[in-house]
Order: structure tokens, then C-alpha cells, then sequence
């Protein structure tokens, strides 16, 4: 099954068990949660194309089989396909790797997990919080009072303490249920889904242009 309704399997399943709602009223509240109407729309939004077009344009999104996650089209030389995966960084694929999405509502809003979602939090000697995602680039800084600011992925941070999310488990930074920790730490810094941290930036105009090589500012912050 698709990561996406994976997430939304866990979420409702949590939501079954905090408020005790029916199993297909949790699915659709959680379905919501991620951007969807309901259930229904979160699963018809997974249906795949019976075959691959000959070319994908760039931006269509698609999912890689054997690793279980979507990826956004940059090119296509229709033999092999270059793509960026919503776990982060480009990557090579054919035809027989990949399956089409028939519904591409979700590919513009398409954006790799390892820029914009919180992996861990520096705290600095003055108070000020810094948010900072897997590849350590600061993304979002909280001050003393409370501010909320998008941070310069260049910028460097001095810290005295830090915390990893998925510190104390034995599960990876992409797990569902890190994923989810993750998210609501943005929820509860009052940051909403639709916010991208400044890095988001270059990966748009990467795509934008079709050029790969531009990944790596996104990424790595230029560094």
C-alpha cells in the first residue's frame, strides 16, 4: 500500500482510539488531516494508469514500486526517467520500476519530506528555538517571545542542546508514526501545511526548470 494511505491508516486508527469514532468516520477525519476530502478521495486519489506513457512530462507524479513511495518527474528520455522522491533526492527510473497516478491533483503540491518536515530542534543559549530537517538546514526559528520565522538554510546555528524526534526509538525518520510527531510539531509551533521553509524555494524552481542539477541547492542549502 501507498505510504500516504498508510499515514492516514495510522492517523485514524489514533483517532479511533482517542475519541471513539467509527472505523470509516476515523478513516475519513484522518483523510482530511492529509488533505483530502475523505477516504474515499484519499484512495481514489492512489488509482493508478493501466500503462506508462511512452513520455512523462515534467511534474507528474508517480509511485516507485519497489521502494513504496512517490516521486515528481524532472525528465524523461524515454529510456530512463529522472525523478526527485518525496523521501528526498534524484533518482533514476524506468518504465517497469514506476506506476503513473491517474488523479494528479497531488502534484502540485508535491514536495520532499526531507526539506519541509521538522527531523529535530536546536535550542540556542538566548532561548530562540531553530527547527531543522534530516539534512540539518535550519528551516524555522521560534525566538524568546514567541516569533515564528522562516530560517536561512545557510545560516549556521549555534546551539548548546538539540533533540532528534526519533530519538529513543529503534525506528527510522520517515517511519509513519516519526512522520506524524514530526507534523504536529509544526501544528503546534502554528505552522500550517501550506507554509514551506525557504529551501522549498529552489526545489520549485529546480522543477520549474527541469534541471537536476539545482536539487542540490534545495537540499543542502548550496553548502
Amino acid at each position: 500500500m501507498n505510504s500516504n494511505l498508510l499515514l492516514i491508516k495510522k492517523l485514524a486508527k489514533k483517532i479511533n482510539k482517542e475519541e471513539a469514532l467509527p472505523h470509516h468516520k476515523a478513516l475519513d477525519k484522518a483523510s482530511i488531516e492529509y488533505g483530502f476530502n475523505n477516504w474515499k478521495h484519499a484512495l481514489n486519489s492512489h488509482e493508478y494508469n493501466d500503462e506508462v506513457p511512452s513520455i512523462l512530462k515534467k511534474g507528474t507524479l508517480v509511485y516507485l514500486k519497489e521502494a513504496g513511495i512517490d516521486g515528481i518527474v524532472f525528465n524523461d528520455d524515454s529510456s530512463l526517467i529522472e525523478l526527485c522522491t518525496d523521501r528526498g533526492g534524484n533518482v533514476l527510473a524506468t518504465r517497469n520500476d514506476i506506476k503513473v497516478y491517474k488523479n494528479q491533483s497531488r502534484a502540485k503540491s508535491f514536495m520532499p519530506l526531507r526539506l519541509y518536515l521538522p527531523y529535530g530542534i536546536w535550542y540556542k543559549k538566548d532561548g530562540t528555538k531553530v527547527l531543522f530537517n534530516r539534512n540539518y538546514n535550519p528551516i524555522w526559528s521560534k525566538s524568546p517571545d514567541g516569533e515564528i520565522s522562516k530560517s536561512d538554510p545557510k545560516m549556521w546555528v549555534d546551539f548548546i542542546d538539540d533533540k532528534i524526534f526519533y530519538e529513543g526509538t529503534s525506528l527510522y525518520w520517515d517511519h509513519p508514526k516519526i512522520i506524524e510527531i514530526a507534523k504536529k510539531v509544526l501544528l503546534d509551533w502554528g505552522i500550517s501545511p501550506k507554509d514551506s521553509p525557504i529551501n522549498c524555494n529552489s526545489y520549485n524552481e529546480a522543477l520549474k526548470l527541469g534541471d537536476s542539477s539545482l536539487i542540490n541547492e534545495a537540499f543542502y542549502g548550496g553548502r
